[in-house]
């Protein structure tokens, strides 16, 4: 909660100098809002939005940058359903006049409160700062439940303080039959809420408390001390982080003595110098480098269409153009062309087929050429 922005009211601001002149001053009870103002939150008379009525805790003394100032403690609980609340007023009145906003405060990125049927155990607690002289004349009204409470934890608490060998436990187990009589005149309070409160009042004592807090995002600090030391810091307090490394394969994250370290010795490195719109490509590292080649670079694959290999290049480069498809016929001296059975050659008429010419018919062919 950054509560960036907080003011008087201008009727507040009235009814505090007047509470320093011996006024009578009372803090009635305090709102939060789901609305917010644009406007100067001065000009205020009430909280915005959908309202709901918080606990007024008490009201204290303390330095404010070297000035009196008086703390309101207000706190926060679950809801019948769950909304955001983005504002919370302070209300008041002197003497017996009517009741007036005194002090308002608005954080615009709003905090979600639950509804108790998701968590009821939700409780924050905040102070709205009043810078005026102890002086002045405020008291305030407190929830009758709260100081039934209140008076009971601390009654417990001391009981405890007293006995070494008692327990936040026996503790409770005391403050659970009081609770039956706060539940007659409406259950404000449950008994886990009881029971977390009367640990922590108890804490001194050694009880532990384990609480679930939502911390904002600008809560968070990273501060350098002396040295190379990094120290986080919560809204104002060192925090010492305990952190789990695992031990599953993969994992980059290393605890060294002096803090976590990320391996990083199986990544790729990034290519330097890369020409934007070039593929990527691999060194004998495994390491990413860059190819020198685009998409333009390449021809775009189409239907009815492929690549060829050198070889084949070399058997068509020879075959002149507008050439067509050729092949054998059943035909002697026919070929085909483009399926058409074409005449290549004529055999002459005088051919002899199927005989053979005996040594004889040799001798005889000869002597008629030749004469004996």
């Amino acid at each position: 909660m950054s509560w960036e922005k907080s003011n008087y009211t201008a009727a507040g601001a009235a009814l505090l100098s007047e509470s320093l002149s011996g006024g009578a001053l009372v803090i009635t009870r305090a709102v939060s809002g789901t609305g917010t103002a644009d406007a100067d939150l001065s000009e205020e008379t009430g909280v915005s939005g959908e309202t709901h009525d918080l606990k007024v805790l008490g009201i204290e003394t303390v330095e404010s940058n070297g000035e009196t100032a008086r703390r309101v403690k207000i706190q926060i609980t679950g809801a019948d359903e769950t909304y955001i609340m983005h504002q919370v007023g302070v209300y008041g009145r002197l003497n017996d006049d009517a009741e007036t906003l005194l002090f308002i405060m608005q954080d615009a990125r709003g905090v979600e409160v639950p509804s108790t049927k998701v968590n009821g155990d939700f409780e924050i607690e905040l102070s709205a700062l009043l810078a005026v002289s102890n002086k002045a004349n405020i008291s305030i009204t407190v929830d009758p439940q709260m100081q039934a409470l209140a008076k009971m934890v601390k009654a417990e608490v001391e009981k405890h303080n007293k006995d070494t060998s008692a327990h936040a436990d026996a503790i409770t187990a005391a403050v659970g039959n009081a609770m039956e009589s706060l539940k007659e005149s409406g259950d404000v309070v449950s008994e886990e809420q009881v029971k977390a409160l009367i640990q922590e009042q108890g804490s001194s004592g050694g009880a532990a408390i384990i609480k679930d807090i939502t911390i904002p995002a600008d809560g968070w600090d990273w501060q350098r001390e002396s040295g190379d030391e990094e120290t986080l810091r919560i809204a104002g307090y060192e925090v010492d982080v305990k952190v789990n490394v695992s031990t599953a394969a993969g994992n980059a994250l290393v605890l060294k003595d002096d803090g976590l370290y990320v391996d990083i010795s199986g990544k790729a490195d990034k290519v330097k110098n890369a020409t934007a719109g070039n593929f990527a490509a691999l060194d004998e590292s495994g390491n990413m480098t860059d190819s020198g080649k685009k998409p333009a670079d390449f021809v775009a694959a189409e239907t009815g269409k492929r690549l060829m290999t050198n070889a084949e290049g070399e058997k068509l480069k020879g075959i002149s153009a507008g050439a067509t498809k050729t092949a054998a016929s059943e035909t002697n001296g026919h070929i085909t062309i483009d399926g058409v059975d074409t005449t290549v050659y004529t055999e002459p008429s005088d051919v002899i087929h199927g005989t053979v010419a005996s040594d004889s018919d040799v001798t005889a062919m000869l002597t008629e050429v030749f004469g004996a």
